[in-house]
């Protein structure tokens, strides 16, 4: 029974996960000497501190009730996907941070960014937290909405910013590319391809949920201009920052987003009576439909391409403001491009063979030959890359000036903890992509883990190759080596869709299927009683996280064996009271029709 203390816990950690959806994106301070990053992290910090008491009061209670405590947490932790990637990243860091060549500003961050393993122990501790306290769909919804009504303002000010209405007076020009409340155009757009798909998410389920009433109600009409008012914001600032990169990765995200989206909303017209014409014609064509946007994709991919190409065809559309952006993504000697270039050719060379570097300490460093294994150390770029600093950096750059970041993700995680952490991260990423297309039901069998892995593989090895045989040099994998493997992740998820699906009969076979499952498993409550429900409870727990086979086992279900046992369950379940039967069907259904592909098993 949960306890009253218990439940004033539960409330503080979530509020405190809200709170830092909130406070981080939005809050800056003018008065400090850096105004963001430092001034959000000590709020982030602070928050998970705070959340860590609750949940800490929450297991100790948990334990001393005889309930299953830090015992059941870690039994929790390591059945849940993505839990012991993280917490091998956090090994990683914990280990780059105890050999660091400046270990104490490793910790604790720099006086610049504050971003040490204190900050991303931060983070895991929310992670973890919302891991074990996430349980309900009011939960998500009220995350959900967290995000989409915090990126609201942030897009207001960054079209105020466009139109030069802000009135704060900023050093730098924050209005041919917007930074809004995060300082940094790129960040402001960052954080904002991601709140898009929250609000398309949010904005298509109110669609359907008005196409779905007969007379469309009036709440999901006005659910829905809201979201679309919501996004329309947010694309219009994404476009004001002018940054390429989030740029790029929200047409990668739209293409799978529209590919998966085309599915879904055709087997829901497939399973509905009357739909408008439109859906109608969807369900019958969706193969048509996914290769129109191929199609359209391409034709986009051709463009950047010609755009790029030095004096050609569409040159003079490199003169018009937002497109100009797009005129030099390929080049290496331009403004912005030529900065990250010849810092990541620093970075090359500090992971070569060479004498070892001396630390402010002034002694050498000891494990030099250790570094391309276990890195510098969260913060330490600073510290280590003077002596690799390309004199050419200084035309671009001020002279006194030394780089404390890559502008790359791959070669910060190399210079922070060196291959052992890079090649963790790599897993934790990899593993977000199959979990993701697994619970979407795009990973059904073997065959199909191969495939994924293959294509991983094969995008991450082009990733490297081409770029090195295109520069000669190795300073551009840090951008192919990601490039690559985000392309096989895409290429999968289109080949399984268009080899494997099929709306128009799966629907109606899938729906019916789950519910006569649902039947057979009352009926076999009704035959074992009470001892039944534990099990039945841990299946509901596991949700989409498990193949059906092995989600199924500990309530004696074999999928191999699946007609009979309905059979028995359509048999027993006749002479039942139909409000019995409702009760059970309602939890069940939502289990078996959102959280698990029980008919889409190899076995089935």
């Amino acid at each position: 029974m949960e306890t009253r203390l218990n439940r004033i816990c539960n409330a503080s950690i979530e509020a405190g996960w809200l709170t830092a959806l909130v406070v981080a994106p939005l809050f800056f301070n003018t008065f400090s000497s850096r105004v963001f990053e430092p001034d959000k992290l000590h709020l982030v910090r602070s928050i998970a501190l705070l959340m860590a008491v609750a949940w800490a009061v929450q297991l100790l209670d948990s334990g001393l009730r005889g309930g299953a405590g830090w015992r059941g947490l870690w039994a929790r932790v390591r059945g849940t996907p993505l839990a012991l990637p993280a917490l091998a990243l956090v090994a990683s860091y914990l280990l780059s941070t105890t050999l660091s060549v400046v270990p104490r500003i490793s910790f604790f961050g720099s006086y610049v960014r504050m971003q040490g393993t204190l900050s991303y122990l931060s983070y895991v501790a929310i992670f973890m937290m919302m891991l074990t306290n996430l349980r309900t769909r009011d939960q998500v919804r009220r995350l959900l909405h967290t995000v989409i009504l915090t990126s609201l303002p942030i897009s207001i000010y960054g079209i105020l910013q466009n139109a030069g209405l802000d009135p704060l007076p900023w050093g730098g020009d924050v209005r041919d590319r917007v930074a809004a409340n995060m300082g940094n155009a790129i960040f402001v757009a960052a954080y904002l391809i991601m709140a898009v798909f929250l609000t398309l998410e949010r904005l298509l389920d109110s669609l359907t949920a008005m196409l779905g009433s007969e007379h469309g109600g009036l709440s999901d009409s006005l659910r829905a201009g809201g979201y679309l008012f919501v996004l329309v914001v947010q694309l219009i600032a994404i476009v004001y920052t002018q940054s390429r990169g989030p740029w790029l990765g929200l047409a990668a995200g739209l293409y799978v987003f529209a590919m998966l989206g085309l599915l879904l909303l055709a087997r829901w017209a497939a399973q509905r009576p009357q739909t408008p014409a439109g859906l109608g014609w969807l369900a019958r064509h969706l193969r048509g439909a996914w290769l129109a946007l191929i199609g359209v994709t391409v034709a986009g991919l051709l463009f950047l391409v010609t755009l790029n190409a030095p004096n050609g065809p569409l040159a003079r559309a490199c003169d018009e403001r937002y497109i100009s952006r797009l005129c030099t993504l390929f080049s290496t000697t331009e403004g912005t491009n030529a900065v990250r270039v010849l810092i990541w050719e620093g970075v090359v060379e500090l992971f070569a063979p060479h004498a070892p570097i001396q630390p402010p300490d002034g002694a050498p460093d000891a494990l030099n030959a250790l570094r391309p294994l276990v890195g510098y150390g969260p913060e330490s770029m600073w510290v280590v890359y003077n002596r690799f600093y390309p004199p050419e950096l200084a035309h671009y750059e001020s002279r006194n000036a030394s780089p404390d970041r890559s502008h790359n993700e791959t070669f910060d995680a190399l210079v922070r903890g060196g291959l052992i952490q890079f090649a963790a991260q790599l897993v934790l990423y990899s593993a977000i992509f199959y979990y993701a297309l697994r619970w979407l039901g795009l990973m059904r069998d073997a065959n199909r883990r191969r495939l994924f892995i293959a294509l991983l593989v094969i995008g991450g090895a082009l990733g490297v190759i081409a770029p090195l045989l295109a520069d000669g040099s190795l300073r551009l994998v840090g951008i192919g080596l990601p490039a690559g493997l985000i392309a096989g992740v895409i290429v999968y998820v289109t080949v399984d869709l268009l080899l494997s699906h099929r709306p128009a009969s799966d629907g109606g076979a899938a729906s019916g299927g789950r519910q006569l499952l649902v039947l057979a498993l009352f009926a076999r409550y009704r035959q074992e009683g009470e001892s039944f429900a534990p099990r039945y409870l841990d299946v509901l727990r596991a949700g989409g996280s498990n193949w059906p086979e092995k989600t199924l086992a500990p309530l004696g279900v074999k999928l191999t064996h699946l007609p009979p046992f309905l059979l028995t369950g359509l048999v027993s379940i006749a002479a039942s009271r139909p409000i019995t039967y409702t009760r059970w069907s309602f939890h069940s259904g939502m289990y078996f029709s959102t959280g698990s592909s029980i008919w889409k098993s190899p076995r089935s």
